[in-house]
């Protein structure tokens, strides 16, 4: 199960559970950098299987969160 959720930081958190999330999650990141002209982006992984995904504009930052968690909800 996919979740997300938007920090302090204007970052969005993505925990993945099967491997199928994360194929999942570049295929979103790589149509999101493409509708919006590749913005400067970082990935942060940690050993848990979570992802922070924070980009250089807030404003994109709390964009993704909400097109992610509408898009994880309909997996």
């Amino acid at each position: 199960m996919m979740s997300a959720t938007l920090n302090a930081y204007d970052a969005t958190e993505v925990r993945l559970a099967p491997v199928e999330d994360e194929a999942r999650l570049s295929q979103f990141i790589q149509g999101f950098l493409s509708e919006n002209g590749y913005p400067f982006i970082m990935v942060h992984a940690d050993g848990s299987g979570a992802r922070k995904v924070v980009f250089e504009d807030a404003a994109l930052s709390r964009r993704f969160n909400v097109l992610w968690r509408r898009a994880s909800r309909s997996l």
